[in-house]
């Protein structure tokens, strides 16, 4: 295998220093790709839910290798699920977290804070949301940029949604999509459908 480019070791170093040594790291070869991948390789970084959180989170380490077309800053993208995950999920989340990355580059698009990716036919663990929302912290200890020699690189965390969430946010806005969070306290880290089996 070869050794991590220097930007792949410094947005892992900057994660790391957020969030301590990642349980594991996963590497995807394109070698087993079905088209001409963007990347040789795509490495996925794990920190599983534990003691001192109860979240699992994957982050890219790569993407920000190449800048997508009509981009202003290169990206690294985020996942997070609460829970520990068991090898059945973990892999696949993984792995639907790599495959997302080689999506703008295959399709000559870009994709940025508040945009969506929807008709996504099946994420893992998530089988009541068929949107993406690639959206910037939400967090009060905001974390949304990376700073690597080469120039900073945006954070993308990758929120699964659900059909009445994607058309209040699409229909109404970030307000309106923000309030309708906090009035009926959905959480963006677990697994949901919407009330009416949507």
């Amino acid at each position: 295998m070869n050794e991590p480019s220097l930007q792949r070791r410094y947005v892992y170093h900057q994660l790391m220093h957020r969030w301590g040594r990642a349980d594991d790291i996963v590497v995807f070869d394109s070698a087993l790709a079905s088209g001409p991948p963007a990347f040789p390789s795509m490495e996925i970084a794990i920190w599983r839910a534990g003691d001192e959180t109860d979240v699992t989170v994957f982050n890219t380490l790569g993407m920000s290798e190449l800048r997508m077309r009509g981009a202003e800053h290169s990206v690294e993208l985020n996942l997070g699920i609460r829970g520990p995950l068991d090898p059945a999920t973990e892999g696949p989340l993984a792995a639907f977290l790599a495959n997302i990355t080689e999506y703008p580059f295959a399709n000559g698009v870009k994709i940025d804070w508040w945009e969506r990716l929807a008709n996504v036919p099946v994420i893992p663990a998530h089988p009541g949301c068929h949107q993406l929302l690639f959206a910037p912290s939400f967090g009060e200890d905001e974390f949304s940029w990376l700073q690597t020699p080469a120039e900073p690189v945006k954070l993308l965390y990758v929120i699964p949604i659900t059909p009445r969430e994607n058309h209040i946010l699409a229909s109404h806005g970030r307000e309106a999509f923000m309030s309708y969070l906090d009035e009926e306290e959905i959480d963006l880290f677990s697994p949901r459908t919407d009330a009416s089996g949507g």
